[in-house]
């Protein structure tokens, strides 16, 4: 997978397996308290810089995933997505 960061602000990419909602993540201020999703923590690139790109491989197993940046205010603005496919 080739990540882009193709904006001005630094973000983070964590994929997490879960039946959870990505649009109901538990939130602790303006973050996702990763503590507290029923699931697990596939992977996290944090340091995404501006106008960077980083090539990653990830082996996921089936199931629903949830991608979100978790950079405070990120999350609530929008920057989460699923991951689709059979894993």
């Amino acid at each position: 997978m080739d990540v882009h960061n193709d904006g001005a602000l630094r973000h983070e990419l964590l994929i997490v397996l879960t039946q959870m909602s990505v649009d109901e993540l538990p939130l602790e201020g303006e973050l996702v308290d990763v503590t507290r999703i029923d699931g697990h923590l596939v992977t996290e690139f944090e340091e995404l810089l501006p106008k960077s790109h980083v090539m990653v491989t990830v082996t996921v197993e089936p199931g629903p995933h949830v991608l979100f940046c978790n950079i405070v205010g990120h999350y609530s603005a929008g920057m989460r997505g699923v991951l689709a496919g059979d894993g």
